[in-house]
């Protein structure tokens, strides 16, 4: 599991953009959980236009606090994970 913290992000231009929806594909791909915290109001309309929010396992992965990011992933980390076992880059081998 992954915590993208975004709250600091100054500026997110069209090539930003585009890299990170590219990174999240990538990522939840290979079976890792990201979650997103501090988007900023005019970056998360960036993203949500090229449909990057879409790429997230779960819209519920997006947060407004890095404590609530953290307190997620200790639940949902507290679970066992039915892909530890798989090899890194199995699911793009399917």
């Amino acid at each position: 599991m992954v915590i993208l913290r975004l709250g600091f992000l100054q500026v997110l231009d069209a090539t930003g953009v585009q890299a990170l929806s590219e990174i999240l594909k990538s990522l939840e791909r290979r079976g890792v959980t990201v979650l997103l915290c501090g988007v900023q109001d005019q970056h998360s309309t960036a993203l949500a236009a090229v449909g990057a929010f879409e790429e997230l396992r779960h819209e519920n992965h997006v947060f407004t606090s890095l404590d609530g990011a953290i307190a997620h992933a200790r639940h949902h980390g507290s679970r066992p994970s039915p892909h530890k076992d798989w090899p890194i880059g199995w699911a793009d081998s399917r």
